[in-house]
């Protein structure tokens, strides 16, 4: 493999910090605003909103990932670093899927896990709400660091050593 080996991180450590900021952005700055209180008085959110709130956290995620941090690597070398954190991801992903862990403390744990995909989690709510199907959106939503092989350079600069 010709990438450069310091390069290899670079896609798994930008996915697992901007899933945690994510998260804390959703929680505390922007799920304000999916709240609704329906006639009767009960307080929920609405999902229209959070697919709004989640689409704006992907799009900014996506665009500053491939525009600024990782725009000095090749297609090549983004992949390679992509499907580091998406075999991890399928990997958790195939866990909770065969020990059925959705609820209770295994679905605790899992929950945690999960805050680092939080920058793609409206990918798999929104195929939820088309489809009715959650793992399938848990699949196509585990792809989404491969988003970023688009703003890859076609080839390494011969001047650029890294």
């Amino acid at each position: 493999m010709n990438s450069r080996k310091n390069n290899l991180w670079k896609v798994p450590l930008y996915c697992m910090i901007a899933g945690i900021v994510s998260f804390y952005l959703i929680v505390y700055v922007f799920g304000h605003l999916t709240i609704v209180t329906l006639p009767d008085g009960t307080i929920t959110s609405d999902n229209t909103r959070m697919l709004i709130v989640y689409g704006g956290v992907f799009v900014a995620t996506v665009l500053l990932g491939g525009m600024f941090f990782l725009r000095k690597m090749t297609r090549k070398e983004i992949f390679f670093s992509a499907t580091i954190i998406v075999v991890f991801q399928m990997i958790i992903s195939l866990i909770q899927r065969i020990l059925g862990g959705t609820t209770g403390p295994l679905g605790v744990t899992f929950m945690y896990l999960s805050r680092i995909y939080e920058w793609c989690g409206g990918i798999s709510q929104l195929i939820l709400i088309m489809t009715g199907n959650l793992w399938l959106g848990v699949f196509i939503q585990n792809l989404m660091p491969y988003l970023f092989i688009a703003f890859g350079q076609r080839s390494i600069d011969n001047n650029v050593t890294n």
